[in-house]
């Protein structure tokens, strides 16, 4: 177990440090208008599709090789595989973090058209390293939202629309049993002083993806490995959550346990950046 342990935290740390180094600023050459209720069913595609960490190919080795998959409406698809096989760089893909050759389709919309900062906005992502913001609680459950969280002023009561926000968000927190930690200020509260553990922590990240499908509709749900530091109780809090509110949307799941793909429809299994044939169970 500790070497397993070991083996996982190796990997996340070389993931990140591989993303952090061997990134440049990107480009973003995106012009096609994302539809309203983008992406409302959730298909994806790749074709052919080989992936970098960076646009030179000499520099680095494929992260994604010659990968093709068809993932339909509503499926839940999960991704299997030893650390460092590919399963994260499949999603950093999805969300336009990786330059890439072949074509990859989200609900018809070719990603290497669309702004990468929309896109990223529209897909719904809970990932096993804590993405958190200075600031407010408020601000972490919904950051693409400027109306919402961010500078924005305080709210006046009459503004139902916020009030509803702010009542979904404490809806959510509540379910998840970290509500209480944030004492008088509530959502206000500054995220730095209201003492979370690691495992609260992770609870958040998975509140701001069900506060966002709550609120956006995106129908696209993108989970790696997002329960690993959650006790066994916590662990089947989120899966219920996650089973009513994204209920009818596409969720690809990426894992290192067999347990936390068990309810997949399909399943692959990616190596040194390849993907095995899909396997449907359901």
């Amino acid at each position: 177990m500790a070497w397993t342990n070991l083996e996982t935290a190796i990997g996340s740390l070389k993931r990140m440090n591989d993303f952090l180094e061997n990134t440049p600023t990107e480009s973003d050459d995106g012009t096609t208008e994302l539809p309203k209720e983008w992406p409302f069913s959730g298909e994806i595609e790749l074709q052919n599709v080989t992936a970098r960490y960076r646009a030179d190919e000499t520099a680095q080795d494929p992260v994604l090789r010659n990968v093709s998959v068809k993932i339909s409406p509503g499926q839940r698809f999960g991704l299997m595989g030893r650390t460092g096989s590919g399963k994260s760089s499949f999603l950093y893909a999805l969300l336009g973090f990786l330059d890439y050759d072949g074509k990859i389709m989200i609900d018809g919309i070719d990603l290497a058209t669309a702004p990468h900062d929309e896109l990223r906005a529209r897909i719904i992502t809970i990932s096993q390293d804590q993405v958190v913001l200075d600031g407010s609680i408020r601000d972490n459950l919904l950051p693409f939202d400027k109306s919402w969280g961010g500078a924005a002023p305080k709210f006046d009561e009459k503004d139902e629309e916020a009030k509803r926000k702010d009542m979904i968000a404490r809806e959510t927190l509540i379910r998840l049993c970290i509500w209480d930690e944030l004492g008088i200020d509530g959502l206000d509260a500054k995220l730095e002083d209201v003492g979370y553990s690691h495992g609260e922590m992770q609870l958040l990240c998975i509140a701001r993806a069900v506060v966002r499908r709550r609120l956006t509709g995106s129908k696209l749900l993108l989970v790696d490995e997002a329960t690993g530091n959650l006790d066994r109780w916590r662990d089947q809090t989120v899966r219920q959550l996650i089973e009513e509110y994204f209920r009818g949307c596409t969720i690809v799941v990426v894992a290192h346990r067999e347990e936390s793909i068990a309810d997949s429809h399909v399943v692959a299994r990616m190596s040194d950046g390849e993907m095995g044939a899909p396997e449907v169970f359901h």
